[in-house]
């Protein structure tokens, strides 16, 4: 039986082989099971950062591919809305003590957020409300789906393709 540190070695020895190969799917579940870890050990400051992580995958990067499918054909096949596990939420809500704007950040620096259809500062806001029991699920889901369409369809500046990326 493997002892919580090399459970912790193998999870980052897959996450490198998940990211290169872009198995995203494999990747945040193995996100989720730092989480787990982290919070069997009571280490809720490091559980937040990975259960924000998981988050931020979830409701982001499920559709970055997509994004990129959009680009090229102009069409919005398989855009599906992002679903939040319960025990995601529930993770979110066990480390709420140690929710900041700082975490945020450092969650939006680890990932190319470049095509991420939902801004910091909406994330900040779902987390806390997460956090704290208060979450609408429907509101941000909207928001999400509308931030995205308007970014591959350039609704809003009149570019066609109005991502933030070339």
């Amino acid at each position: 039986m493997l002892t919580n540190d090399e459970r912790w070695e193998q999870y980052q020895s897959e996450n490198l082989s998940y990211f290169e190969n872009k198995q995203w799917g494999l990747f945040r579940n193995n996100y989720w099971r730092m989480t787990d870890l982290l919070l069997q050990e009571k280490n809720y400051h490091q559980a937040a950062y990975f259960a924000l992580c998981v988050l931020y995958l979830d409701i982001n990067w499920q559709n970055n591919n997509l994004v990129d499918l959009s680009r090229q054909t102009g069409y919005f096949e398989g855009f599906t809305m992002p679903v939040i596990a319960p025990a995601v939420a529930g993770a979110v809500q066990s480390t709420k003590e140690y929710l900041s704007r700082e975490l945020i950040s450092h969650v939006y620096e680890t990932f190319d957020t470049s095509y991420a259809p939902i801004s910091e500062d909406s994330f900040f806001r779902l987390a806390q409300n997460i956090a704290t029991g208060r979450t609408s699920l429907r509101s941000f889901k909207e928001e999400i789906c509308e931030t995205f369409i308007n970014n591959c369809t350039g609704v809003k500046n009149g570019n066609k393709y109005a991502g933030r990326r070339p």
